[in-house]
This record gives structure tokens, C-alpha cells and sequence, in this order.
């Protein structure tokens, strides 16, 4: 049997193959789970009301904090900037 598999062409690369093979599906299923836990928190962030209506609140003291100045009367705040508030 072993003098049988040595005479095999290429045969690490062909066991290396078998083995990514055999491991793929697994490894896509989880990475597909966990892109749908990404989508899902994704909407999350985006459907909710409460997370909007937090943001509009720091925007608004936040240019009130600023009136008077150039960075007051802003549009929008980066996110980094909730950094702030801790």
C-alpha cells in the first residue's frame, strides 16, 4: 500500500487540496453566518429611531456648545467625536 501511494504524481499537493476542500464548506458556512449577524446589526443601527434621535441631541449641544464660533451651526459631528462625551 505505501509503495502503492508513493508512486502517486504530486501527491502532498493533492492532499493538501482534499484537505482545503474538505475544510471550505464549513469555514463559508460560519463566514456567511456572521456576515448575516453583521447585516442584521447593520439595520439595526439604521431602522433605529432612538439611536437617531440620541445623534440629533449631541448634534445640538454640541453647536450649542460651539455657538459663536466657526464650528458652530454644524451639519454633522464624525463619529469619533461620541469619543468625547465618555
Amino acid at each position: 500500500l505505501l509503495r502503492s501511494l508513493c508512486g502517486i504524481p504530486r501527491l502532498e499537493g493533492r492532499i493538501l487540496a482534499m484537505m482545503f476542500k474538505a475544510q471550505l464548506e464549513p469555514d463559508m458556512d460560519e463566514l456567511l453566518q456572521q456576515v448575516d449577524s453583521l447585516k442584521a446589526a447593520c439595520e439595526a443601527v439604521q431602522g433605529s429611531a432612538e439611536l437617531q434621535a440620541l445623534m440629533q441631541i449631541v448634534l445640538h449641544i454640541g453647536n450649542a456648545l460651539n455657538a459663536g464660533t466657526t464650528r458652530g451651526n454644524a451639519a454633522g459631528f464624525r463619529p469619533s467625536a461620541l469619543l468625547k462625551l465618555a
